[in-house]
């Protein structure tokens, strides 16, 4: 029973922080520089998944990417497949050949970010033939991309911290 209560608190602790970073995310004028704003799902999804397994890892990045879609208007599943792969390959990355860090955090979310900004190109923009698409690379994806970069640090941090912090509680629990 007492594994449970822990399994319990941790999705609870971990759904919560989801709809913290959605509340953020979704907030108008919040982090707004240069009427452009980060993305905070796939930095707090990949720092998250490279401290859990591959099974919580794809949970996890299920369960943002339901969030995601659900705020921003998309149609529901389509980040939560690819939240899915992201998460499980940042844990496996980390697993088998880094360690978890700012820096790998930030080389992660760099690699994921252009391979979702260009599938979500192709499949909004280009497939419909869009007059002068391309723009859209120069004034929203690469400035709204950046930003995401320069706060993935902290994104990252904050992660560890929770998810240490969960760690931690399981290793005092099982030592008392």
């Amino acid at each position: 029973m007492n594994k449970k209560r822990k399994l319990i608190k941790k999705w609870a602790l971990l759904i919560f922080c989801i709809f913290i970073v959605s509340i953020l995310q979704s907030t108008v004028g919040l982090f707004e520089i240069f009427g452009k704003r980060p993305v905070l799902f796939l930095p707090f999804s990949v720092g998250c998944s490279m401290f859990l397994g591959q099974k919580d890892a794809a949970i996890f990045g299920g369960i943002c990417g339901c969030f995601w879609d659900c705020f921003s208007g998309r149609l529901f599943g389509y980040s939560s497949l690819i939240l899915i792969a992201v998460c499980v390959f940042s844990s496996l990355t980390c697993l088998y050949f880094v360690h978890a860090s700012a820096i790998n955090s930030i080389f992660l979310t760099s690699i994921w970010m252009a391979l979702y900004y260009f599938i979500d190109f192709v499949f909004r923009y280009m497939i419909w033939d869009f007059e002068n698409s391309w723009s859209i690379w120069t004034y929203h994806i690469i400035p709204t991309a950046a930003y995401t970069i320069f706060i993935t640090p902290f994104v990252y941090f904050v992660c560890g911290f929770i998810i240490k912090r969960l760690k931690k509680e399981k290793t005092v629990e099982c030592s008392s």
